[in-house]
């Protein structure tokens, strides 16, 4: 009886590597990134981090019971979640942009995979 409990065959070697795995092994050199889409990136990873966070402060400023101050506190908020997304693209492109410049002068990062 296998040890395996989903009775696959388990076998080892570069041959049962499959051509998709096999391709990607080995050391490359990131030398360009898109700015562009570096900068819809990063927008997209701050727009999910405003969705968790924004919600959490909203709750704090609607339970301080201060009618007037919740106000100005939800509009803060909003302003801060189309502040985050806007802002996380504008660094995502100037970013892109700065590693561009630098990646010509030092020849890029290199990556292992194994």
């Amino acid at each position: 009886m296998s040890d395996n409990p989903f009775q696959a065959p388990i076998e080892g070697g570069p041959s049962d590597t499959p051509d998709y795995l096999r391709s990607a092994r080995g050391t490359f050199t990131l030398r360009y990134v898109h700015p562009l889409q570096a900068g819809k990136v990063a927008a997209l990873l701050y727009g999910a981090f405003a969705l968790i966070y924004v919600p959490i402060l909203l709750i704090a400023a609607v339970g301080s019971g201060d009618a007037q101050g919740a106000g100005a506190a939800i509009g803060a908020l909003v302003g801060m979640f189309i502040g985050l997304i806007v802002f996380g693209f504008l660094g995502g492109l100037v970013g892109a942009f700065i590693y561009n410049l630098a990646a010509k002068s030092v020849g890029g990062l290199r990556v292992d995979f194994d």
